[in-house]
Parts: C-alpha cells; structure tokens; sequence
C-alpha cells in the first residue's frame, strides 16, 4: 500500500476538482509536481525490483495498492502511469479504481 496523501491534491484546484486522474489536466498537473514524480520514481524502483523475486517465488499474483484521499485524482494517475510502466515487461496488468466503480467517466 502506498499512501499519496501527502502529495499536491488537484481537488482543490477549482478546474480539477471535478476531474479524475484519468483526465489529461490532471495527470499534467500532477506530472508538474516534483513530489509527485520522486514518488513515481520510488515505488517504480521498488517494484521493478521486488516483482521478479516474487515471480522466481512462483507467486500468481501481486496486489499494489495505491491511495489518496478521496480516490479521485492523485491515487488513479499514479495508478494508471505505474501500469503503463508495467506493462512493458509483465502482462497481465490490471487495474481498478475503486472509488471511480460505478462512476460515469465519460462526457458523452
């Protein structure tokens, strides 16, 4: 479990606030923020050190949570950004935001 609490929060960004991590200004917004990118940098480094020991281990799965506070931006950008970092080498990757479940995403 990785905590994002301490990260710049778009939610009180009056244009982002209705956004979720999946929207482009936010995910700029947050890719603008220093903190943000060292923590990107430290839980991919852990990751992609740590997932071959547990593949050698023959482990069928490992769970990687990632939490903000209301789940809406900061934890879904650096989900979806680590995943796309992911999927490079190792499939399957899935992904599910659970604070957007059952949320319209998009506009139309």
């Amino acid at each position: 479990m990785f905590d994002l609490r301490s990260l710049p929060n778009p939610y009180w960004t009056l244009e982002l606030r209705g956004l979720t991590g999946l929207d482009k200004e936010v995910s700029d917004f947050l890719n603008r923020q220093e903190n943000f990118t060292a923590m990107f940098d430290d839980i991919i480094g852990f990751l992609e050190r740590w997932i071959p020991r547990y593949q050698e281990s023959r482990r069928g799965y490992l769970t990687v949570a990632i939490g903000c506070t209301g789940g809406q931006h900061r934890s879904v950008c650096m989900t979806e950004k680590l995943a796309a970092r992911l999927r490079d080498k190792h499939e399957p990757v899935l992904i599910r935001h659970n604070s957007l479940t059952g949320r319209r995403l998009d506009p139309d």
